[in-house]
């Protein structure tokens, strides 16, 4: 009798982002589907139009430890602008069962309706999660 092979599930990431630049400040909720973190880190890089850096400094070679080491990095390629970053993650199980799953979104967390539609059409478990960690988006 041949045993089950469970297929690997996609990784989920919400990052709330708020970047102060030149007396301006903005807010940023970000969700990402992917395979792995590699995969993860490329669509972070891209989306915000630094493939560049990305492929510039071989970010696509590393072994990424985890998101907290991503977001470091994503931060520190940001460093020829003038602004200061603040961010919070959290890992969150995506609606899609998709190994391959590929996806990024963003929406402005000044429109807090979107930014929650957002989340809950990503993740099973938005909602659940803000409420177990006692936290806005």
């Amino acid at each position: 009798m041949q045993g089950l092979t469970l297929a690997p599930k996609p990784l989920g990431f919400w990052i709330s982002m708020a970047t102060y630049s030149g007396g301006d400040i903005s807010t940023t909720g970000v969700g990402i589907v992917a395979k792995d973190l590699g995969t993860a880190a490329e669509l972070l890089f891209n989306f915000f139009n630094l493939e560049d850096q990305f492929e510039e400094n071989e970010y696509s070679k590393m072994a990424w430890k985890n998101m907290e080491e991503i977001i470091s990095v994503f931060d520190e390629s940001l460093g020829d602008y003038d602004q200061t970053s603040t961010y919070k993650f959290w890992e969150l199980e995506p609606r899609t069962s998709d190994h391959n799953a590929k996806e990024i979104e963003e929406e402005d967390l000044m429109n807090p309706i979107e930014s929650v539609e957002l989340g809950r059409r990503m993740f099973k478990n938005f909602d659940s999660e803000l409420k177990r960690l006692g936290v806005g988006i």
